[in-house]
């Protein structure tokens, strides 16, 4: 059973003819050309989280890059292509030798514990890997920590993970600490929040909550693609906020994913946030779930500056609303 979720404490009666006409966003293109590579166009590049939404599309790029890849998850491959790794250890021993740590591993994304049982082992698992980059680094050895945060990372976060995100934040205070903020990450099958919305999408009539627009997509192949020029830039910036440049609402997004999969969108019903929430905790209270959570983040997101870091990169990000190829279909 899924529950609704929503955007925004704001109501806009507005909101439920959204569906009927909604605009589909135009991709921002910036004209500054791509920062230099590192020296080595190859790198050994170690990641957490290699069995993940993000984690296996990332794996696959960079291996396709020729990039020497050393992918740790909470389960290994048959052939061994993902080795064992738990959120709380410390790296393997030959990771000290890499020259990039991509942190993806997250235990709020897993299910396996409670909202603040998660949050702490994601703090400590990742206060844990930052100490240990810094021995290596005290050792001489240069190795740069990228840390997939998110957009919901803020002091005053509705939602324990967005708390949780921004305590992470604050221990990369040293250089080749890079923080990345990415916006709702969406992709072919829908994974982790964008499941949801595709969920909801397949629905004749969804609630929602307000029409401010704060939701930023960027599509899983596109943050791959960011992820593997960061990693190897001479000099990154410190924090890199990465999707849409211009912030839809709920309602748009929820319309341009049933777009996406070729549907009609659904009718959508604004509601008030507290009766919504009721509902959550009901859902989340039989089904040990996560929606309060979810709607939490969605109610308290607040927009990116994304522009500056697309700009650095020199990327144009593909809408939403764009139609997945089938596959084997000519480029």
């Amino acid at each position: 059973m899924h529950g609704p979720l929503a955007a925004s404490d704001e109501c806009d009666p507005d909101d439920g003819a959204l569906h009927s006409h909604v605009q589909r966003p135009r991709p921002q293109v910036h004209d500054a050309a791509p920062p230099a590579p590192i020296a080595s166009p190859m790198s050994r590049i170690a990641i957490t989280g290699a069995r993940g939404f993000i984690g296996q599309r990332l794996t696959a790029v960079l291996r396709g890059q020729s990039h020497e890849v050393i992918a740790l998850g909470r389960t290994p491959t048959a052939n061994g292509t993902i080795r064992t790794w738990h959120l709380g250890d410390e790296l393997p021993a030959d990771c000290s030798t890499a020259d990039i740590v991509i942190h993806l591993a997250s235990a709020a994304l897993t299910g396996s514990a409670s909202v603040q049982r998660a949050a702490e082992l994601d703090i400590e698992g990742s206060r844990k890997l930052v100490a240990q980059l810094r021995r290596w680094r005290r050792d001489g050895h240069r190795c740069r920590f990228i840390f997939v945060s998110s957009q919901s990372a803020r002091p005053d976060a509705r939602n324990v993970y967005g708390r949780s995100k921004w305590t992470i934040e604050r221990l990369l205070t040293e250089p080749d600490e890079i923080i990345v903020r990415p916006g709702l990450v969406y992709g072919d099958p829908p994974a982790s929040v964008f499941a949801s919305f595709a969920r909801l999408a397949r629905l004749p009539a969804v609630p929602i909550v307000g029409a401010r627009r704060s939701i930023q997509p960027i599509e899983a192949g596109e943050l791959c693609d960011c992820l593997s020029q960061i990693a190897t830039m001479e000099q990154p910036p410190k924090l890199v906020q990465l999707g849409a440049v211009e912030p839809l609402s709920f309602a748009e997004v929820l319309s341009l994913t049933a777009l996406r999969a070729g549907r009609r969108p659904p009718l959508m019903i604004p509601l008030p946030s507290a009766p919504l929430r009721l509902l959550t905790n009901f859902i989340d209270g039989l089904f040990r779930s996560r929606l309060t959570e979810r709607l939490d983040g969605l109610i308290g997101l607040q927009p990116l500056d994304t522009a500056p870091s697309l700009a650095s990169l020199g990327r144009t990000l593909a809408p939403l609303g764009t139609r997945p190829a089938a596959p084997g279909a000519a480029p």
